[in-house]
């Protein structure tokens, strides 16, 4: 057989989370083109609450370009 699977990191799982939020975000402001996408744009608030929160843990973490990559997002959300 082959080696067994390790378990995510939290950073990974993070990691995961927020770059969903990102594509929900991206997804959001394509809402003048389908009514689906459009129901993304309704969680703007919990978008920058959560990216907040992956900039804070990965600048504790010292990833700083996931920090700055997740920053721009959340302070593209607030001023939205």
């Amino acid at each position: 057989m082959g080696t067994p699977l390790r378990p995510p990191s939290l950073s990974g799982l993070i990691q995961a989370g927020s770059a969903f939020v990102v594509v929900s975000t991206i997804l959001g402001h394509a809402g003048r083109f389908n009514w689906f996408l459009d129901l993304f744009a309704h969680f703007r608030i919990q978008y920058f609450i959560i990216l907040s929160a992956a900039v804070l843990l990965h600048l504790m973490w010292r990833k700083w370009g996931w920090a700055i990559f997740f920053a721009i997002f959340a302070v593209w959300n607030a001023c939205l």
